[in-house]
Formats: C-alpha cells, structure tokens, sequence
C-alpha cells in the first residue's frame, strides 16, 4: 500500500474495502446441491426423512 494515512479509521477503511472486495469477487455465492438430488429419492421420501419421529 503506498497511501498515506492521516488516521487509523482511514487505515481500517482501507482494509475493509479490500476485504469487501476479495470477498465479493472471490467467495463463491450459490448453495450446493441439495442432499436429496437422487432419482430414487421421491417427495415422500423427502418429508419422511425430515420429520422427528
């Protein structure tokens, strides 16, 4: 970094932004698959296997 700081709040600032910034152009955002994406998984199943018994 070659910026000249008056403050530690500009140094934090400065941090953050390049924080936000990796992680907005770096982390992956979609979810992952669902568990149950197996043909012979029906509905049925589905609700079966979240309910408490």
């Amino acid at each position: 970094m070659s910026q000249d700081f008056h403050s530690v709040e500009d140094m934090w600032q400065s941090i953050k932004c390049a924080i936000d910034y990796a992680k907005n152009k770096y982390v992956p955002t979609r979810r992952t698959a669902s568990r149950f994406t197996h043909p012979w998984i029906t509905t049925k199943l589905r609700r079966l296997s979240k309910r408490k018994m």
